[in-house]
């Protein structure tokens, strides 16, 4: 993805590795990127990382929201052409290019194909979505109940 109007760019290697379905579901799969617009994300993480290399939050941030955004991607573009589509797809391209010259392989290939093949079953999703849920709830209220207990006791101890 380059440019501006961003761009796809799709190499004969490519066009020669994947069927008809494989290269709709990747090229679905870059259109996710472009449409969220993910390079953007990355780059300023990656930058941050940069100048704050010994903060290992920020490092560590960097590498897992790339890593993220392409499942994100992957999730569009399984919703549009099927998970076996994209697998077939990141995996004929995994074994057709150099992993240099592909650039998911440095972000967790292997992770992302059994994700996309063995798909977490509605009750882990449920679990998980409950967790977020909660922990996000306790995060929101968590400081408006110290302040509210901090404000009770100057209330109790006034009188």
């Amino acid at each position: 993805m380059s440019g501006r109007p961003a761009t796809i760019v799709v190499t004969s290697a490519a066009v020669a590795a994947l069927g008809e379905r494989e290269l709709a579901a990747v090229i679905a799969h870059e259109r996710a990127h472009v449409a969220g617009r993910h390079l953007a994300i990355v780059t300023a993480m990656r930058g941050v990382a940069l100048i704050l290399p010994r903060v290992r939050l920020i490092t560590r941030g960097a590498t897992e929201v790339a890593r993220l955004l392409e499942m994100c991607a992957d999730d569009a573009a399984a919703a549009r052409y099927g998970r076996r589509a994209l697998l077939d797809g990141l995996m004929a391209l995994v074994g057709a290019a150099p992993a240099s010259a592909l650039g998911a392989a440095d972000v967790a290939v292997l992770h992302r194909a059994e994700r996309l093949a063995c798909p977490a079953t509605q009750r882990v999703r449920i679990g998980t979505q409950a967790a977020l849920g909660s922990a996000s709830t306790l995060i929101a209220v968590g400081p408006l109940a110290v302040a509210a207990l901090c404000a009770s006791g100057v209330w109790m101890c006034a009188l």
